[in-house]
């Protein structure tokens, strides 16, 4: 036996919040959680890394990065361990991406801060979460593989060449 039945469309409408959310980036929850208790210290004062697409970050082309590195100018690399342990540029600052929060303050402040990962879209958000912490990073447009294509130097920890 059929039934004849009227769908009616709901109207979803969403609720209003009372109070401001605050987003937390899971990479941020994922890096603290290779970290002991005892290592474990809150950003109280620090930006998420979470929807930052509005600030504003200067770039450079690898072309424009130097070389080298030194107290004065940091290459900060923001990839994986092991990305980084298949090669990287000989001289830059290792934090991870999800670490980066905990470890902020390993970062120098007073350097001119170059910011690269992979392709360009995670040093991104990086660079975004300094720019709201204080600093004013460089992104390094097209990552490693720019690097790569350019051909610039990658090396691994062993001294042997590396690959990207």
């Amino acid at each position: 036996m059929a039934r004849n039945c009227t769908l009616r469309p709901v109207l979803w409408r969403p609720l209003p919040v009372d109070k401001p959310v605050e987003t937390v980036d899971s990479a941020e929850i994922a890096g603290a959680g290779r970290l002991s208790i005892k290592q474990v210290r809150l950003p109280v004062a620090h930006a998420s890394m979470g929807a930052m697409s509005d600030v504003d970050v200067a770039h450079a082309e690898v072309t424009e990065v130097p070389l080298t590195f030194d107290d004065s100018v940091v290459l900060l690399d923001v990839r994986e361990d092991d990305e980084w342990q298949r090669g990287h540029v000989a001289g830059a600052q290792h934090i991870p991406m999800g670490d980066v929060p905990a470890r902020i303050d390993e970062i120098d402040r007073d350097a001119t801060l170059y910011v690269v990962c992979h392709a360009g879209g995670r040093s991104l958000r990086v660079a975004q979460y300094l720019v709201r912490n204080g600093f004013e990073p460089i992104n390094v447009t097209g990552g490693m593989l720019a690097w790569a294509q350019a051909g610039r130097p990658v090396t691994t920890d062993g001294g042997s060449a590396g690959t990207v």
